[in-house]
């Protein structure tokens, strides 16, 4: 006496939903932790696009009616800078010296 086999019953998703429903999960998480932490960085007063923006957040500048420094309320003419640069590149002892060791020793010199 055989036992007929009864075929299986249980219904079976094929790998391919398993994976497309893997990867469409996916891609819709990633695509809402985004749009959520866009949204928060909008309104949130402190974004790195906010800076020196007043708090209404339109754009403008602060405005703090500080006076300016005397070293930065005096027109400042650069035109000494520009002959002792040429000066150096013309009259320098070596070789021809770099426009950046110029600059950065200009640097450097307003630093110290």
């Amino acid at each position: 006496m055989s036992v007929p086999i009864k075929p299986n019953t249980t219904p079976s998703t094929p790998s391919f939903v398993k994976r497309f429903l893997a990867t469409y999960s996916s891609l819709t998480l990633v695509v809402l932790v985004f749009a959520f932490g866009f949204i928060v960085g909008q309104f949130s007063p402190d974004t790195l696009s906010g800076a020196g923006e007043d708090s209404t957040g339109n754009g403008e500048v602060q405005n703090t009616d500080t006076p300016l420094p005397d070293y930065l309320a005096n027109d400042i003419d650069f035109q000494q800078f520009w002959d002792v640069w040429s000066y150096v590149k013309q009259n320098y002892v070596h070789d021809d010296v770099a426009d950046t060791q110029l600059f950065y020793g200009a640097l450097q010199g307003l630093v110290s």
